[in-house]
């Protein structure tokens, strides 16, 4: 999974959550981030999760299939 930061961010925390489980399979918390973060999801299992990225400007959310 790769997440392209347009402009720079700070105090950026990302969090992966599988949906079926209700499992925290990444969280990161980034002190500033600009450009591409890059996530490898290649352990973890065929389904949904959920996609957090807070910071003290956003708290934005979104959901995607790993297959």
């Amino acid at each position: 999974l790769s997440l392209d930061f347009l402009s720079k961010l700070s105090g950026v925390t990302v969090t992966i959550i599988n949906i079926e489980t209700n499992d925290i399979i990444y969280q990161h918390a980034l002190a500033t981030c600009i450009g591409i973060l890059s996530i490898d999801l290649s352990t973890e299992k065929v389904g949904n999760y959920s996609l957090e990225l807070v910071s003290g400007d956003y708290d934005l959310s979104g959901n995607f299939v790993f297959e």
